[in-house]
């Protein structure tokens, strides 16, 4: 992953291809220029499953109501970045939610696997302390612990 360093900010390229987890492809791949690290224009933490009915949400639906919305989210080249360069991850991003670690997914970029699921990377806290990346099936349930980073 190329990056840039100036003076008091980094700048990441979300326009390359971003790092391809075995067995799958890029379905649809986001591309958002060289974005500064941490965005200057500031960034949040969405919990986009709010609905009172056990906690659980269809990844399907979430993926509609990210498009739907037209949310400015970021591509899986951040989540790149921010695996190699774990210091820049803001540290709120380790809290727990009922004792498990949130998940923090990158919807910028949807993967496919040779069986036709599509999937979402995301970063987590392990129980060592270290940042960990993982792949999440859209098709699975999405608890109160997964978590989209949106920009302004």
């Amino acid at each position: 992953m190329k990056t840039q360093i100036f003076e008091k900010f980094i700048t990441i390229n979300c326009d390359i291809i971003p790092e391809i987890p075995e067995v799958m492809y890029v379905k649809n791949h986001q591309k958002r220029g060289l974005i500064e690290w941490p965005p200057n224009d500031g960034m949040k933490l969405l919990q986009p499953n709010d609905k009172p009915t056990n906690g659980l949400v269809d990844g399907e639906d979430i993926c509609k109501h990210i498009s739907n919305l037209k949310l400015n989210v970021l591509n899986a080249c951040v989540l790149d970045f921010l695996i190699i360069n774990q210091k820049l991850i803001p540290k709120n991003w380790k809290k727990k939610i009922q004792g498990e670690s949130i998940r923090i997914f990158f919807p910028g970029t949807i993967f496919r696997n040779t069986v036709g699921h599509t999937f979402i990377r995301y970063i987590f806290f392990d129980k060592k302390g270290k940042w960990q990346k993982c792949s999440f099936e859209t098709g699975s349930l999405w608890t109160k612990r997964d978590h989209l980073i949106v920009v302004n």
